[in-house]
């Protein structure tokens, strides 16, 4: 019993260690002379279903593919939809695999769902939606590196920038929030059980104490995560090009601007069919919610 804090402080310590490694360690590569699509992975319902996709897709062959409507309506159960875009996918009927992923995703999500759409959106030259998609398959696997470049080249077609994150957000994006969330259950109540385990065990000795330490080191760390992440968790991405950006939420407002397909702006609140957005530069205005879609929707 007496070498349960050495086994304790030394278990925290190395939960510190990797959080720091987590956020310091550089992004994935961002840049690519081609869109690297990895083997697309069934929902959990069906782990055995995969589809290997191209290795390389230039922006200029997607822009050209076909877009003709699919004949037959997306079945309802998710799981057969997403079965179906993956066979459609396989076959290059890339605008049938966007609607049945797209009718999957109305009532469920998944990594693997949000990133074969966009993956889907991207071949049928929709670099937005993808942006879109690849942004909420990212917020479900964070560090998915081929989710990250495949999200700078749907942005490097639009001629959009590529943000350089800060070391909060290298931090937030190091773990999925749901992982934030329980190490910071874990560790806040470890700190604070060990607050008063010294004198109910008589434990002598510097172990409990720098136990509680680091725990209580890792609980903020995993606090500082999430709240960096509520931060970004009303951005929004704008889906159309030169979407007018209104004084007011009415289609007779006057227009202030316009903002272009895959910016990412904050929503503020929700009105009359419109979004009242904060653009990346800092204006405020309202934009219709057919040409903005929130990331955490």
């Amino acid at each position: 019993m007496k070498s349960l804090p050495a086994i304790l402080l030394a278990t925290a310590i190395l939960t510190l260690a990797r959080c720091a490694a987590l956020a310091q360690s550089p992004a994935p590569a961002q840049s690519s002379p081609g869109l690297a699509l990895p083997s697309a992975s069934a929902p959990s319902a069906s782990p055995s279903s995969s589809l290997a996709l191209p290795s390389t897709l230039s922006s200029s062959s997607a822009q050209s593919l076909p877009s003709s409507p699919a004949t037959e309506e997306p079945p309802a159960d998710p799981d057969t939809a997403f079965t179906t875009g993956l066979a459609a996918y396989e076959n290059g009927d890339y605008p049938t695999a966007r609607k049945n992923f797209a009718a999957a995703e109305r009532t469920a999500t998944s990594f693997a769902l949000e990133y074969n759409l966009g993956n889907a959106c991207y071949q049928t030259g929709d670099q937005a939606a993808a942006i879109l998609h690849y942004l909420r398959a990212l917020v479900l696997n964070p560090r998915d590196p081929d989710a990250r470049q495949n999200l700078a080249l749907a942005r490097q077609a639009l001629n959009l920038s590529v943000p350089d994150p800060d070391f909060l957000t290298r931090l937030s994006d190091s773990l999925s929030v749901n992982a934030w969330a329980w190490i910071l259950v874990i560790f806040g109540w470890a700190a604070a059980y060990l607050l008063f385990l010294p004198r109910l065990w008589r434990w002598r000795g510097a172990a409990p104490w720098l136990l509680f330490a680091a725990s209580l080191a890792i609980a903020g760390i995993a606090f500082t995560a999430l709240v960096q992440a509520h931060l970004h968790s009303h951005d929004g991405v704008i889906l159309h090009a030169d979407s007018q950006f209104k004084l007011s939420p009415t289609s007779s407002s006057q227009a202030i601007g316009v903002l272009q397909a895959g910016e990412i702006a904050e929503a503020l609140e929700q009105y009359n069919g419109y979004y009242k957005v904060r653009a990346a530069d800092g204006r405020l205005g309202w934009i219709s919610s057919l040409s903005y879609a929130p990331v955490y929707d």
